[in-house]
């Protein structure tokens, strides 16, 4: 085959059950100049099987195989160190294409020369029903054609790496990769694309089918059962987006937009912790960091900078359980799975007669005693 136009990357893990369908939904498109670069991760099911079946059938089928298990940053950068196509994109082994995805995407970001382009999702329902309502707003499509990256924009789209197409060559530029050892990576990996990048073309289809499962990476992330605490994540991703604004000096571009974003990690990781000691460490690590970038958040808007040191300094723990019941129930926004944040204007709803973030906190005390 000639150089492809388009690398599709995807981390395998233990997904045999979605797995037929996703590489189907690939190989079914409609645009054929791809390749399609499986990494696996260790499975220890039966996905290392059908991808060699389905690799004999179709030679743009591409298998990697990690020695250990490192988890989804460290294989999809894998795939991307290995990727020979002009664009990037990326799908989840336990989700699907529309067969017409490439072709419209590819379409978008060539002939209307973008540094992005990124269409609808459409979420399937094996459990998590009760998301319905926040996702069909996460992940609705809010703008339209061509624009320039702006703060709106990158507060308002969604996180997901996986209904977006992406240059090649810009992510080498930047040498942008998602961060390895840390959850909510998609977020790292979006936010500074997008301020590294001038311009992306939005269409209003929904071409990339999500599935929530009971097994998904998210699910494990917030189910209570789970021993493993990764809401401090959203902090260290918060911190290593400012490094990467600062290495490319574009932190007081988006000084404003990035402080907002701190804000909303900053509320995750703190109050989704699932101990108190952790959600002080996480008020620790965030009250330090913004001492030692204090020049900086000066200069974001006044209720961003009040809020986040009020919280940083608020040493009182809400449980992950009493956060999410609360958030869930009246925020009816943003879901808290497999994305990263919520807007501010949604966290503004959370109590309609409150008009700041301490007076929302108060109120989550008050429903907690």
């Amino acid at each position: 085959m000639s150089k492809p136009k388009i690398s599709i990357i995807i981390a395998v893990y233990n997904t045999e059950k979605y797995l037929p369908q996703c590489l189907n939904s690939l190989l079914d498109q409609t645009f054929k100049e791809i390749e399609i670069i499986c990494i696996d991760d260790c499975s220890t099911d039966s996905s290392p099987q059908i991808l060699k079946k389905y690799s004999t059938k179709d030679k743009r089928i591409k298998i990697l195989q990690h020695q250990k298990n490192l988890g989804q940053a460290a294989a999809r950068n894998l795939g991307i160190q290995h990727a020979k196509g002009e664009y990037i994109m990326f799908c989840d082994s336990d989700d699907y294409y529309d067969i017409s995805m490439c072709e419209k995407l590819y379409h978008a970001i060539d002939s209307h020369n973008v540094d992005i382009a990124m269409c609808g999702i459409k979420v399937i329902y094996h459990t998590e029903q009760h998301m319905r309502l926040t996702d069909q707003e996460y992940y609705r499509v809010k703008f339209y054609g061509h624009h320039y990256i702006n703060d709106e924009i990158i507060e308002k789209i969604d996180m997901a790496p996986t209904n977006k197409i992406f240059r090649h060559a810009q992510l080498e530029r930047i040498c942008l990769e998602f961060p390895h050892g840390l959850r909510f990576e998609d977020a790292y990996f979006v936010v500074c694309y997008l301020a590294a990048c001038r311009s992306i073309y939005f269409i209003d289809d929904k071409l990339y089918f999500y599935i929530r499962h009971a097994n998904s990476t998210m699910s494990d992330v917030w189910s209570e059962e789970s021993e493993q605490d990764y809401a401090s994540d959203h902090l260290e991703i918060a911190i290593k987006i400012h490094e990467f604004l600062t290495e490319h000096q574009l932190i007081e571009k988006y000084n404003k937009v990035y402080w907002r974003l701190f804000l909303e990690y900053l509320l995750f990781a703190a109050n989704l912790s699932k101990t108190p000691a952790k959600g002080r460490a996480v008020r620790a690590r965030a009250k330090a960091f913004t001492i030692e970038h204090s020049d900086e958040l000066d200069h974001a808007d006044k209720v961003t900078r009040r809020s986040i040191k009020q919280i940083s300094r608020n040493f009182r723990h809400f449980t992950s359980r009493v956060w999410g019941f609360c958030l869930r129930t009246s925020l009816k926004f943003r879901p808290l799975f497999k994305l990263q944040s919520w807007s501010i204007p949604a966290l503004e709803k959370i109590n309609d007669s409150t008009n700041s973030i301490e007076a929302k906190l108060r109120e989550i005390n008050r429903i907690k005693e």
